[in-house]
Parts: structure tokens; C-alpha cells; sequence
């Protein structure tokens, strides 16, 4: 008597089973190219601005300073630098943090870390939540890079950039209210303006690449170390009043990476990184 033709139920499990798996590992795998095709071009975006950091360099321009920086993380204020006041630290955008809470002789302080700047989380959120530049590490990448445009050879270089490598302008939206500073999140079609001036490059994310003066990024979370780090391009370091900036630091730009959040920093793309 011959047997029926076909495949017996435990066949077929066996089957969908290693099917799964097999879709399993090409999500995977894919998920994991898709990350390292990002990661890769945020580094080819950090490299112009290293070039264009380094240009202005050359042409003694991190000597020059704006007339005023952003402090306190967010929200944000203005710190003015008062010539005449002894008391006062001059702004260095380029290796300090936040000038206006230390003497000219005390020690740099480290940038505090934007947290999360994603538009997915920015879209979410209420009218009060819908700018990401309301921090005062992301204004203070803005004057910098204002600074850096200045240079010829800068200007051009970020010309030949794709537009999609640089934020865009705030829209006509009604609900942004008029005091904001301007870097929004509203993607609509008809809601759409010109790139920001001066431009803030975003990585392969859409998240904003930020500049992070030589004393370091504060408030980083990491597995292998404690919540409160400070991310410096001479290494890692715990924050505590006795910091002091490396001697051998130098400003750097970071990427929050694909989770948008600096804080998580195990995710981080910084510029020097090989």
C-alpha cells in the first residue's frame, strides 16, 4: 500500500522553524549594515568639518570669539562677557563650556550633553518641546560654525555638501512660538524653508552634529563607566569638581548616534575616532 505523498505536520514546523530563524538573521544582519552605512557617512560629514575646523586654524581663526555664548544647558541663556568685570572669564567657544561660572584663573568646564535630539522625539512632544536648539551646546555649534563659514575655502566646502546633510530652517508653522530660536522639527511638505544659516550638519540620523569644546562633553552615561563622564578627545574621564581639561585636548564634533540621545553615549560617533 503506498503512502500519501506530501509533508507530515512535524515537517512543516521543522520548516517554518529554520525559516524564522533564517529571517531572523538576515534582519539582523541587515539592521547591522544599514548602522555601519550610517555610522560611516556621519564620519565622512564629521571629516568636512574637521577640514574646515583645521582651515580656520590655519588662518588663526580660533583665536577670534563671538561677543556672546549660550550656557546652562536648557534652557538656555546668554552669556555676555564684560571686559571691564576682573571677575569674569572670556569666552572661549573653542575650548570652554560654559564661561560665565568661573573665573579667568579657575579650570574650563565641559559642555553638558543636549540629550535627546531626535525629530521622533521632538515631533511627539508639545509646542514648548519642538525646538531642538533649545540647548546650549546645539546654539553654540551655530556660532561656531558661523565663525568657520567665514573662511573661504569653508564656504565653498559647504556648498559641495548634499543638502540633506544640513538642518533645515524653521517653518511657517503657527504653533511655534515667535521667542524660539529656531531650529524646528516640522516636516511638512508646505512647511519647508531654506537650510539653516549659519548651517548645523546633521548625521546620517537627522540629528544635529554638535562641536564640543576641548574641555569635553559632560553628563555621558556609559556600561562601562559611571553616569556623569566627560567625553574628551584625550579620552574619558569622571566628572567631579577636581576635573581638569587634558592638556592635549582639542575641540572635537559628536553624533548622539542612532538612539538621538548624547546622553546614552555608548552609541556616540565622535570625530576622533578612527
Amino acid at each position: 500500500m503506498r503512502k500519501p505523498s506530501g509533508f507530515t505536520m512535524i515537517e512543516i514546523l521543522v520548516a517554518m522553524a529554520i525559516l524564522v530563524i533564517l529571517i531572523g538573521i538576515v534582519a539582523v544582519t541587515f539592521t547591522g549594515i544599514t548602522r555601519g552605512a550610517k555610522q560611516r557617512e556621519t564620519k565622512v560629514r564629521m571629516e568636512s568639518l574637521k577640514a574646515m575646523l583645521s582651515e580656520l586654524e590655519a588662518l588663526g581663526g580660533l583665536k577670534s570669539q563671538p561677543s556672546v555664548m549660550w550656557v546652562g544647558g536648557s534652557p538656555p541663556s546668554q552669556y555676555n562677557y564684560d571686559k571691564t568685570a576682573t571677575a569674569e572669564s572670556p569666552i572661549d567657544i573653542w575650548r570652554d563650556g560654559d564661561p560665565s561660572s568661573h573665573a579667568p584663573d579657575e579650570p574650563l568646564l565641559p559642555a553638558p550633553a543636549p540629550g535627546n535630539v531626535s525629530l521622533d522625539i521632538f515631533q511627539a512632544g508639545t509646542t514648548a518641546t519642538r525646538d531642538r536648539s533649545a540647548h546650549s551646546t546645539i546654539l553654540n555649534t551655530q556660532i561656531a560654525m558661523g565663525l568657520m563659514l567665514k573662511a573661504p575655502n569653508n564656504a565653498s566646502a559647504l556648498e559641495r555638501l548634499p543638502k540633506n546633510a544640513i538642518m533645515e530652517a524653521p517653518g511657517k508653522d503657527p504653533s511655534i512660538p515667535a521667542g524660539s530660536h529656531g531650529l524646528f522639527t516640522h516636516q511638512a511638505a508646505g512647511n519647508r524653508k531654506s537650510p539653516l544659516r549659519p548651517a548645523i550638519l546633521v548625521d546620517a540620523w537627522n540629528n544635529p552634529i554638535i562641536l564640543v569644546p576641548a574641555a569635553g562633553l559632560r553628563g555621558i552615561a556609559l556600561k562601562a563607566g559611571g553616569t556623569d563622564q566627560v567625553i574628551t578627545s584625550a579620552g574619558v574621564f569622571p566628572y567631579s569638581t577636581n576635573y581638569r581639561t587634558p592638556a592635549n585636548a582639542r575641540p572635537f564634533f559628536a553624533s548622539a548616534g542612532p538612539d538621538g540621545d548624547f546622553t546614552t553615549g555608548d552609541d556616540n560617533v565622535y570625530s576622533f575616532e578612527e
